[in-house]
C-alpha cells in the first residue's frame, strides 16, 4: 500500500491549516479575586437572585410596560437586529466557497452567409443566403480543494463576528432598557418634587397669612411679611423648573419607545412615589461575568475571529487547487439536441510567488488586529470589573448618605417647629423661622433627589452585572435567537 498517496489524498480531503488559532482563555481572566467591595456589606444582608428581566425587580407595571415598549419599538435596537442579519448572513457567504459551484446555462445561435455563389456567361452573379444553426446546452461545476483550510478560516472568521454582532444587539438591549429606568425614576423623582413643593407652597401660604395677621394686630412687622413673601416665591419659581424636567422626560420616553415627543402619552400614569430600594442580588463571580456581560462576549467572539483571519491570511501564501469539470450538449438543429456532447475535466494549482509583499503583509496587518481585540478585550473586562466595584460600593455610601439625610430631615423640623414657637411667643426675629424654613425645605428636596439616586444606582448594578435574554423578550418576530444559540467553530 502506498502511504504517501493515501496520506496526500486525506490532505486534500481534509485541509491542514498552517496555523492554529488560539481560542483558549486569557491568562487576564485567571485568578481574579472576588469583589473588593463587598467587605462594606453586612453578612446577613437579604440577598435574592438576579431576574433576567430585572426591571420587574422594581415591581412597577408601568415601569415593565415603558421597557417592553421600548424593546419592542426602539429603532436603534431595530437596527442593532438588522446589523445582526447581515452578518448572519455574510458568514453563509464566507462559507459557500466550501462548497462545488455548479452552474447551467443554454444558448442559440443563427448564422446568416452571404455568397456570390452563381456566376451568369456575362460576368454578373446571383447572390446566395446560406443559414447555420447552433444549439448549445452546457453546465459546469468548479470546486476550490480548501488543502489549508482558508475558505474554512474564513467561514469561521464570519461566524464569530455573527456570535459577536448578536451580542451587540443584546447588549443594546441591555443599555436601552438600563436607560428607560434612570429616565422613569427621573420622572417618578419629579413628581414626587412636583407634590413636595404643593405643600412647601401650601404652608408657606400658611405663614403668610399668619405674618400678615400678626402684622395687622401690631404684634409683627413689615419686614416679617415680606420676608415671608420673598420665601414663598422662592419656593414657587422651583415649579417651572420640574414642569420642565418632566416634559423633557415625557420626551425622552416618547423616543425611547419609538414614538415621536408631541404623540407621546401624559405621565400622569407615573405616580410620585419612587420604589422601595429591591433585595441585593447575587453576585455572580468575576469569571462568570464575561458569559452574562453581552459587551464582554462581543470583545471575546471577535478577537477568536481575528485569530481564524490569520489563519485565512496565511493560508493565501500557500497553493491553492481548483478542480473543474463542464459538459455540453450541441445540435445545428433543435429537433436534433442532445445528440452530440463533449465533457472535459481539468484541475488547475496556482502557487503565488511574486505579489510584491501583498500576502505577507496581509498575515502581519491580521495579527497586529488580532493583539488590538485582545487589548481592547482586556481593557472591556477590566471596565466590567470597575462597574461592578464601583456600583457596590457606591450603592452602600449613599445608603449611608441617605440615612443621614433622613437624620438631617429630622432635626430640620424640629428646628422649624422651636423656631415657630419661638416667634409665636415673641422670643425671636421672623428671621430665624424663614431660615429654619429654608433649611428644611431644602433639606426635603435633597432627600428625594438622593433617593432617586440611591435607585439609579442599584439599577446600574443590575446593569454591570449583565444577564441573557429570552428571545421573546427583545428579539423582533423572524429572528430566532435562544438561550443556547452558539454558532459552531470548527
Amino acid at each position: 500500500m502506498n502511504y504517501s498517496r493515501l496520506l496526500l489524498a486525506f490532505t486534500v480531503l481534509t485541509g491542514c491549516s498552517p496555523y492554529s488559532p488560539r481560542l483558549e482563555r486569557p491568562a487576564l481572566e485567571d485568578n481574579v479575586p472576588d469583589y473588593r467591595a463587598e467587605k462594606f456589606l453586612p453578612d446577613n444582608v437579604l440577598r435574592a437572585p438576579l431576574r433576567e428581566r430585572w426591571w420587574e425587580a422594581f415591581e412597577d407595571a408601568s415601569l415593565n410596560a415603558l421597557v417592553e415598549e421600548s424593546l419592542k419599538s426602539n429603532h436603534s435596537l431595530q437596527a442593532a437586529w438588522s446589523r445582526l442579519r447581515q452578518v448572519r448572513e455574510a458568514a453563509v457567504i464566507a462559507g459557500s466557497a466550501q462548497y462545488p459551484q455548479v452552474e447551467a446555462g443554454a444558448g442559440a445561435t443563427r448564422v446568416r452567409i452571404d455568397d456570390d455563389a452563381l456566376r451568369l456567361p456575362d460576368g454578373s452573379t446571383i447572390p446566395s443566403k446560406q443559414y447555420y444553426n447552433d444549439y448549445v446546452a452546457r453546465s459546469g461545476l468548479t470546486f476550490e480543494v480548501d488543502l489549508w483550510k482558508r475558505i474554512s478560516s474564513q467561514r469561521s472568521a464570519a461566524e464569530l463576528e455573527a456570535d459577536a454582532a448578536k451580542a451587540d444587539a443584546e447588549q443594546t438591549a441591555l443599555l436601552l432598557s438600563g436607560t428607560v429606568v434612570e429616565i422613569w425614576l427621573i420622572a417618578k423623582e419629579q413628581q414626587a418634587l412636583l407634590d413636595v413643593l404643593e405643600d412647601q407652597i401650601r404652608v408657606g401660604r400658611t405663614l403668610l397669612e399668619l405674618t400678615e395677621l400678626r402684622f395687622a394686630v401690631g404684634r409683627g412687622t413689615a419686614l416679617a411679611v415680606l420676608q415671608q413673601r420673598q420665601q414663598l416665591a422662592a419656593t414657587m419659581s422651583e415649579v417651572p423648573l420640574v414642569r420642565r424636567n418632566l416634559e423633557e422626560v415625557r420626551a425622552q420616553l416618547a423616543v425611547l419607545t419609538g414614538k415621536p415627543p408631541s404623540a407621546a402619552p401624559e405621565l400622569e400614569t407615573i405616580s410620585g412615589v419612587l420604589p422601595t430600594l429591591p433585595p441585593l442580588p447575587e453576585f455572580i463571580s468575576p469569571l462568570d461575568l464575561l458569559d452574562a456581560r453581552p459587551d464582554l462576549r462581543a470583545a471575546r467572539r471577535r478577537m477568536q475571529s481575528a485569530e481564524y483571519s490569520i489563519a485565512s491570511a496565511l493560508a493565501d501564501r500557500f497553493p491553492r487547487l481548483t478542480l473543474g469539470l463542464s459538459y455540453e450538449f450541441s445540435a445545428a438543429e433543435f429537433e436534433d439536441a442532445f445528440t452530440s456532447e463533449a465533457g472535459s475535466l481539468a484541475a488547475n494549482l496556482l502557487l503565488p510567488i511574486i505579489d510584491g509583499g501583498r500576502r505577507r503583509a496581509e498575515v502581519r496587518r491580521q495579527e497586529a488586529r488580532a493583539e488590538e481585540l485582545w487589548h481592547a478585550f482586556a481593557q472591556s473586562y477590566l471596565s466590567a470589573l470597575e462597574d461592578v466595584e464601583t456600583s457596590i460600593s457606591r450603592e452602600y455610601w449613599q445608603g449611608q448618605l441617605l440615612q443621614r439625610l433622613n437624620t438631617q430631615f429630622e432635626l430640620a423640623k424640629s428646628t422649624l417647629r422651636e423656631s415657630k414657637s419661638r416667634y409665636m411667643n415673641g422670643l425671636t426675629d421672623y428671621v430665624d423661622v424663614i431660615v429654619a424654613v429654608q433649611a428644611a425645605q431644602q433639606v426635603e428636596r435633597r432627600v428625594l433627589s438622593e433617593k432617586r439616586e440611591l435607585l439609579v444606582t442599584r439599577a446600574r448594578l443590575y446593569r454591570a452585572l449583565g444577564g441573557r435574554w429570552y428571545s421573546g423578550v427583545v428579539t423582533p418576530e423572524g429572528l430566532e435567537i435562544s438561550r443556547s444559540d452558539k454558532l459552531k467553530v470548527s
